[in-house]
């Protein structure tokens, strides 16, 4: 039987808290914008394949 890895208990222990990069704000514009355009797709995906199923029944 192989060895079983350790768990590991604690991430980044040792890791300095580094502040968060600010994005300009018409990339953070442009990236919402995109990031909704992208669940839209993604919705009308899953009710896509919801009505499929239904009409297999």
């Amino acid at each position: 039987m192989p060895p079983r890895p350790m768990a590991q208990t604690v991430l980044f222990d040792d890791a300095e808290e580094q502040p968060l990069p600010q994005l300009p704000q018409d990339v953070q514009i442009h990236l919402l914008q995109q990031m909704v355009q992208w669940m839209r797709v993604v919705a009308v995906a899953i009710n896509k394949g919801e009505r499929d199923e239904q009409d297999h029944r």
